[in-house]
């Protein structure tokens, strides 16, 4: 797809509602970096795959609600905002980027915790779009809603697809949705710091100034994981 078809959101406020279970839910909150498309992604999975997964039995926390550690607040106005106005020229959501940058370690989040979110706004925005394109009666959906997501602390990458199948969530039975997911990809093996002096010193008549530098060290082909 044309580079010039597509355009970076850096702020966008989405949220979408759904039923689940005789519950109301809703998916809010800041994005992050979302790319836009003037052009929908088209679907992964055939018309054959999709019918396919009505015959998959989905797993269940029963006796334990899904819903039992999520906060509960009260909503006076249910609707389904994707965060651009009408007649906005890029439409379509294409791609969620996240970057996990919390410098201290234990409010950081692991990677299972980062995928989770990716997959938690991928389907808020194919969920609120789907919405806005086919209203709100729950039904399976003539052409699929799909939205990419790349999430990354620096080091360690997760890719994830989400297509939007149906809309009917309140039932466990029939078209389900999609997800494909690539985790823990690293960019390098290790990254380690190595004090030195660069061969150019910046000098003063008053004073020294030694640079030290950062050696990255790029993933072989052969190592799947770190060093």
């Amino acid at each position: 797809m044309p580079l010039y078809k597509e355009r970076v959101c850096y702020v966008c406020h989405q949220r979408a509602k759904m039923l689940e279970e005789s519950s109301i839910l809703q998916v809010r909150g800041m994005n992050g970096i979302l790319l836009n498309a003037i052009n929908p992604l088209l679907p992964i999975a055939s018309k054959d795959e999709i019918l396919a997964t009505e015959n998959h039995m989905l797993e269940t926390f029963h006796p334990i609600s899904p819903t039992i550690d999520l906060q509960e607040v009260n909503v006076y106005e249910e609707r389904n905002d994707t965060g651009f106005r009408e007649g906005y020229p890029y439409p379509h959501p294409h791609t969620l980027y996240f970057v996990e940058s919390a410098n201290v370690r234990p409010v950081r989040f692991r990677p299972e915790q980062l995928r989770a979110k990716m997959l938690m706004f991928a389907f808020g925005n194919a969920l609120a779009k789907a919405k806005i394109l086919y209203g709100d009666d729950p039904k399976v959906l003539e052409h699929p809603v799909v939205v990419q997501s790349i999430g990354t602390e620096g080091r360690i990458f997760q890719f994830m697809v989400f297509q939007l199948n149906t809309t009917d969530l309140a039932s466990s039975d029939g078209v389900k949705n999609l997800v494909w997911i690539d985790s823990d990809q690293y960019m390098y093996d290790y990254i380690r710091y190595l004090p030195g002096i660069r061969k150019k010193v910046v000098k003063d008549i008053k004073f020294s100034k030694q640079l030290s530098e950062v050696t990255l060290y790029p993933k072989s082909k052969d190592k799947l994981g770190p060093g």
